[in-house]
């Protein structure tokens, strides 16, 4: 997406969110779910950007 500022000036910009999350049944580190979140945000970025990825999939 572009954004225009007032000066005319255009930034460009992608955003790319991982996701990592706990069902009711699991447990996981805190620090677990967020490499789960940054490894998504990786996948995200290598997929082509601009996505967001959910670890684990999430069937929709």
């Amino acid at each position: 997406s572009s954004f225009h500022l007032p000066n005319k000036e255009v930034i460009k910009l992608s955003v790319s969110i991982g996701v990592g999350y706990l069902s009711q049944d699991e447990y996981k580190s805190q620090r677990k779910v967020f490499k789960d979140a940054d490894d998504m945000v990786h996948v995200a970025k290598k997929e082509g950007r601009n996505q967001v990825m959910f670890n684990p999939i999430i069937k929709l």
